[in-house]
């Protein structure tokens, strides 16, 4: 993956310009939805997580799947998984409200996490 970070591109470079931002967010998203499919969860996704294939090259490939799980467990993925900076507080023990998934995440369905 000769190509480097998103990140260090977006450091870089700055903001892409929106053509080929849009391209690169395409990518991701059917890379998410084609892991989702085989029902993989990456967890880990951040931008340092994006690399390019060459120097140059607008493709993009996912790395640092060490945390990634299933998505079919009964009781859904446990445990921390993520770099810290990143892992939102909620999701941390101890660090505010006893139950934040227990409310339906949309208001419109019947779905819960």
């Amino acid at each position: 993956m000769g190509g480097g970070e998103l990140f260090e591109q977006l450091l870089a470079k700055g903001p892409f310009k929106e053509d080929y931002a849009l391209a690169i967010f395409a990518q991701v998203a059917l890379g998410i939805d084609y892991m989702h499919s085989l029902d993989v969860v990456h967890r880990d996704l951040k931008a340092e997580n994006l690399v390019f294939t060459a120097k140059g090259s607008p493709v993009i490939k996912f790395i640092a799947l060490g945390g990634a799980c299933s998505s079919t467990a009964v009781e859904g993925p446990l445990g921390l998984v993520g770099t810290p900076p990143h892992v939102a507080p909620e999701v941390v023990p101890g660090s505010g409200d006893d139950n934040p998934t227990a409310q339906p995440y949309c208001e419109d369905c019947d779905l819960s996490r």
